[in-house]
């Protein structure tokens, strides 16, 4: 269904009481979050408004409702429970505080508490007036009370109350017993309490439409005061964004739940992307300004980042303080030396802070981007620093969350002080999964009533995925989505036009760029030599951002120019530095990892980036000194540092230029011999030129596949039991023409044309299986990728690029003397729709005849939205193939065009021209295990770039008859 906002409608407004003891701090959170983001539900947007009630002294350290007396409450204007629509009533292990004398119950008995108060005063409400309605919840988590607590008697006097309490309710001779919703842990109980509330709502909004007591004719609900587009695009959310940060509502409190046990130190841990920053800033730390753990609000927060203010992390932790600094008249480089040599500096200067705050408060230190330490910072400030975090997490009233790249983890461990602290306080941030997505899209643009047209939300989810990576892809879509509203609206066409999540950040980039003169352009390698940090990786390089001062990164008119362009289109971003000079970085990684010019830039020059900081300092005068210290070079290594000085065009020192100069004589005579030689075999045998056109270069692998190639003519190879099972198509005669594409399908997926493919061909019966495939690796050393613990043997084989898949069927093709290769996107329809025009090759119900025919959400099977079934575990189709229809999405030769309007071959050839289709990304066809039903029609199209892996994504294999 698509998201729309209902018709305009009077408001009901509803008041909600809170009853609940002191030791209910955590439901107590997710009940605010819980009233405060119910009006901005589908059902309910415009047409509710919800005033919280509790008994809450104002700025009180905790909320104690239990020890308001009634009338003090009423004296301040506050309603009663009675005088309220929703009562929501939690007990756990406390009653609470006794009432003072006077508060008795009509049986003469005094009240346990003023909960107890709050709760009868409610159901005598209800009784007298048929409201308000009553929500009980007790949860049944039996408290820790250790036998050495000095308040263990009065714990066990309250947690007997309880019981006490809930047995009267429950008393057989008592008439119609309330219901008591329980619960295990906080946890279960947001999605428990939503549910009930929304119920609730409902019920008023159909029960009291004409209650004028309730009821504000004509009202409209008053918008959180919110300006511009509720999407954050590739900008990290802060605390002036928690109204619009959504979807990591389980994550956020098992943080906040961590932090209250008296966690000191917690490092949220994650690969680029996946959101670690807007988590903290937006989720946790408005959330402790809430007073989500007791005191909270009294908290002081300080924020920063290791290299924020360059290579000194010193510094840029002074800055955090620089409010009390101003008051004791010292500088920020002053107390960074302090920081630097006084261990207990960082101890004083708290103290200094919370000497005028309520005793229960505290410090909390977010140590934004901790991977900073080993990208930006200065090598010889790593280790005091991380001794000065270390020592800082272990003293009283300071508390640390860091956010931290999971690439950077190893990096981390080798400090045995961080391994400490990330040994015993690691949260792992996983990538969103679809429901996270969901909200994401749908919840911020309920704030401004934004509403997007039909099955947009869902095409925007399957472009998106769920790895890492793709959230600030997805963020930055919506953004620009955001700019092209029509009137409210959110549109498919709109989308189209720059290409979607993943075609969105690239696209803008590369019209940033070619918006610019010539001359600018050029400047482009040297502005981002400046703001680009790589380290090899396993097939080329992980590269990083950093912040660099703008005169650095842009000494010349031209490059100012440049980067003026990028900041304007907030590509890149600009802060204030050292002294206050301004400093730019890259406004999110996902730049570094979607802009094609960009990309081939850096594993082009990945091993030229890594140079400089090897080349000697710049600390000598004497050229002569050079040689006798620094060792030789390989010749790989001199090329690079030559296409450094040429490509770069870097400021390097004349240290370094005379040791390239004094060792190039020697690594050339060293080198050439060597390739002469190399060369001259090569030659002589002529396996060179299978070497570097089939083999990629490498001699080992080449000779590897050839070696493999007798083996299979002399029949001993293994690959006899491994090779994939094959379906001539059609099963008889020639292939029939069809329409290929769906009038009615996505716009991509027309206009529906004839195709004739002109002769047989096969394909293989089932997706390439993770045992395929692993004797491939097992033969060439290549890479398995992983299973997510699904299994082996009969699962399709995930997470494989179109390079990968390519990279396969070269080498099964060599080995077996046959043409294997991807089947075009044509041969794919045709071989799925195995003659039939219906919805789904077994008819237009996904779930026809009552059976199960697929792996997917919402396809009715064991694995839907979960993970691959093992291959054939499905019906065939008239063909003979299995599982054309979701399991995995299926690479396939062609190059994606946004549909078939410019001339698609009707032959069944790919196609592969270049000149309106995009031949870096390829085509998907089939759905997967995560994906809707909706998604697994044979004419269903999708793409990806050719280099992307993830664990909806498999392949299977074509073969030429002749």
């Amino acid at each position: 269904m698509p998201f729309t906002t209902p018709p305009v409608s009077p408001t009901l407004r509803i008041r909600v009481f809170l009853a609940l003891p002191d030791d209910i701090t955590d439901e107590r959170a997710l009940a605010l979050r819980v009233l405060e983001r119910l009006p901005y539900d589908e059902s309910l947007l415009d047409r509710i408004v919800l005033e919280t009630v509790t008994w809450d002294k104002p700025r009180a350290d905790t909320p104690v409702p239990s020890t308001t007396p009634p009338e003090e409450a009423i004296s301040q204007q506050r309603p009663k429970p009675s005088e309220c629509d929703i009562v929501i009533a939690i007990f756990w292990s406390r009653m609470g505080t006794p009432l003072p004398p006077g508060y008795t119950k009509p049986d003469g008995s005094t009240y346990l508490s003023g909960t107890e108060w709050e709760y009868f005063d409610a159901v005598h409400g209800s009784h007298q007036a048929g409201r308000p309605i009553i929500l009980l919840y007790r949860r049944t988590e039996a408290p820790c009370i250790a036998l050495d607590d000095p308040l263990f008697q009065e714990k066990e006097l309250q947690w007997q109350s309880v019981q006490t309490f809930f047995a009267s309710l429950t008393n057989p001779e008592k008439p119609m017993p309330p219901e008591i919703h329980e619960y295990a842990a906080p946890d279960a109980f947001e999605s428990i309490l939503t549910w009930h509330l929304r119920e609730s709502v409902q019920m008023l909004l159909s029960d009291h439409a004409s209650d004028s007591s309730i009821m504000a004719p004509g009202l409209r609900r008053e918008r959180p005061h919110w300006r511009g587009s509720p999407f954050p695009g590739l900008r990290a959310l802060s605390k002036q964004d928690a109204a619009i940060y959504f979807g990591r509502g389980k994550e956020t409190e098992e943080l906040i739940h961590s932090l209250a046990a008296g966690t000191r130190f917690i490092a949220v841990v994650g690969t680029y992307g996946t959101g670690k920053s807007s988590l903290v800033a937006a989720g946790i730390l408005p959330q402790l300004r809430d007073n989500a753990i007791s005191g909270s609000r009294d908290w002081i927060q300080v924020q920063f980042t290791p290299g924020g203010l360059g290579p000194n992390p010193y510094l840029a932790l002074a800055a955090g303080f620089k409010p009390v600094l101003n008051r004791h008249n010292r500088t920020l480089h002053e107390q960074a030396h302090i920081f630097e040599t006084d261990p207990d500096a960082l101890k004083e200067l708290v103290g200094m802070m919370l000497r005028d705050q309520p005793k229960w408060s505290e410090l909390l230190c977010f140590v934004d981007q901790l991977e900073e330490l080993f990208t930006v910072v200065d090598e010889k400030h790593r280790t005091g620093f991380s001794r000065l975090l270390a020592r800082a997490a272990n003293l009283p009233g300071i508390r640390i969350v860091a956010t931290l790249r999971a690439d950077f983890y190893q990096n981390c461990v080798e400090q045995q002080v961080l391994a400490e602290l990330l040994r015993n306080g690691s949260y792992p941030l996983a990538a969103p999964g679809i429901d996270a997505l969901y909200e994401m899209i749908t919840r911020p643009a309920s704030r401004v009533g934004l509403c997007f047209e039909e099955q947009l939300v869902e095409h925007i989810l399957e472009d998106t995925g769920t790895e890492p990576g793709a959230l600030p892809l997805m963020a930055f879509a919506l953004e620009k989505l955001y700019e092209k509203r029509n009137e409210g609206e959110l549109t498919q066409s709109a989308y189209d036009t720059f290409g979607g999540v993943r075609g969105a950040i690239s696209q803008y980039a590369e019209d940033t760029f070619l918006t610019l003169d010539r001359h600018i352009q050029t400047t482009l390698e040297s502005v981002f030599h400046e703001l680009v940090e790589v380290d090899p990786t396993e097939g080329g390089w992980v590269a990083t951002r950093r912040r660099v001062l703008q005169d650095k990164v842009a000494p010349t008119p031209e490059s100012q120019a440049l980067v003026s362009a990028f900041l304007k289109a907030r590509l890149l971003v600009q802060d204030r530095g050292p002294e206050n000079k301004p400093v730019v970085e890259i406004a999110h990684e996902a730049l570094l990892h979607n802009w094609p010019r960009l990309v081939e830039w850096i594993q082009k020059t990945g091993g030229s980036l890594t140079m400089l900081p090897r080349l000697p300092p710049g600390n000598r005068d004497s050229v002569t000194q050079v040689p006798d210290t620094a060792p030789h070079w390989l010749q790989q290594r001199l090329r690079l540092a030559e296409d450094t000085l040429e490509r770069l065009k870097a400021d390097v020192n004349e240290s370094a230029h005379a040791l390239l100069t004094a060792d190039h004589d020697t690594t050339w005579r060293q080198t050439t011999m060597v390739v002469m030689g190399i060369v001259l075999f090569l030659v002589f045998t002529g396996f060179s030129v299978f070497t570097y056109t089939v083999a990629d270069g490498n001699p080992k692998y080449a000779a590897g596949m050839l070696w493999e190639r007798v083996l299979y003519e002399m029949g001993a190879s293994g690959l006899k039991n491994w090779e994939p099972r094959m379906v001539h198509i059609p099963p008889k005669g020639l292939p029939m023409p069809f329409p290929m594409g769906s009038q009615e399908g996505n716009k991509d997926e027309q206009p529906v044309h004839s195709v004739q493919i002109t002769r047989p061909f096969a394909i293989g019966k089932y997706e390439v299986t993770f045992e395929e495939y692993q004797y491939f690796t097992d033969k060439t050393g290549s890479l398995l990728p992983g299973d997510r613990g699904w299994g082996h043997g009969r699962q399709p084989v995930i997470a494989i690029s179109w390079e990968q898949a390519q990279r396969y069927i070269t080498w099964l093709s060599v080995v077996t003397g046959k043409t294997y290769r991807l089947p075009t996107e044509s041969e794919w329809e045709y071989a799925a729709r195995a003659g039939t025009d219906t919805r789904f090759w077994w008819g237009d119900d996904i779930n026809q005849n009552g059976k199960i025919w697929a792996n997917c959400d919402g396809c009715g099977s064991q694995w839907d939205n979960l993970q691959t079934a093992p291959v054939g575990s499905f019906e065939e189709n008239p063909f003979g193939l299995h599982d054309t229809a979701g399991n995995v999405w299926e690479w396939v030769q062609d190059c994606w065009h946004r549909d078939y309007h410019k001339s698609p071959p009707t032959n069944g050839a790919a196609w592969t021209e270049k000149a309106d289709g995009d031949c870096k990304r390829r085509v998907l066809r089939g759905g997967s295990w995560y994906d809707f039903p909706r998604f697994l029609r044979p004419a269903n199209r999708s793409s990806y770039g050719i280099g992307i892996r993830n664990h909806a994504l498999g392949f299977r294999v074509a073969l030429d008859l002749y």
